[in-house]
């Protein structure tokens, strides 16, 4: 069932007018993935980057470094090492000499911005396939289905109603929130306008 409508009518002076309307249709919603990395950051001390993922990942795709993915001033850069701390993965450049990666995370620090956070022109990380203890892909959207229900009762029916001549009408051209012309009837504490039902008092 993608829409549904169901309609009833009651006889007023032998005419018949609407009493109830229902309306029920379903849709597919895009949700959050439920596997996703919430931060990347740098630790100068241990020369390596560390990614901080929102749930633990499964080890042996999170310790695959092609799926990895760092460039730094357009090149990638090569891992050596990864290692696996619960949520955390710490990635580890691959460098001929301890010298060399000092220069380079001291260059690659060096284009902080004033946010404290480096360019995404001059450094890029992506990372795809990892999933997670539960199965959940890296990014990987999820979807739900709902259903959205509404209906209206008729609470009163007025066979011969002339329109007012000191009040405005609704323009039927234009949007019910454009300043639209609201009057309120005389009768209005005694309509039920929304839910949930008032409790009356017997």
């Amino acid at each position: 069932m993608i829409f549904e409508i169901i309609t009833e009518y009651q006889r007023v002076d032998n005419k018949m007018f609407l009493n109830y309307i229902s309306f029920n249709n379903s849709f597919r919603l895009k949700e959050p993935p439920k596997f996703k990395v919430e931060d990347v950051a740098i630790d100068l001390n241990k020369k390596c980057f560390v990614v901080l993922f929102n749930k633990a990942p499964e080890t042996q795709s999170a310790l695959n470094s092609r799926f990895y993915s760092l460039k730094f001033k357009g090149k990638r850069v090569r891992l050596s090492e990864i290692k696996i701390e619960k949520k955390r993965a710490s990635l580890y450049p691959k460098f001929r000499t301890v010298a060399e990666s000092s220069s380079f995370f001291k260059e690659l620090n060096s284009y902080r911005n004033r946010d404290n956070m480096i360019d995404p022109g001059w450094f890029s990380f992506e990372v795809k396939k990892i999933i997670d203890v539960e199965g959940n892909e890296i990014n990987s959207p999820t979807y739900g289905n709902f259903n959205q229900f509404r209906e209206f009762f008729v609470q009163q029916v007025k066979p011969s109603v002339s329109g007012p001549e000191d009040n405005l009408y609704m323009q039927k051209d234009r949007p019910i929130f454009k300043n639209q012309p609201i009057v309120k009837p005389d009768d209005f504490s005694e309509l039920w306008m929304n839910t949930p039902l008032k409790t009356i008092n017997n």
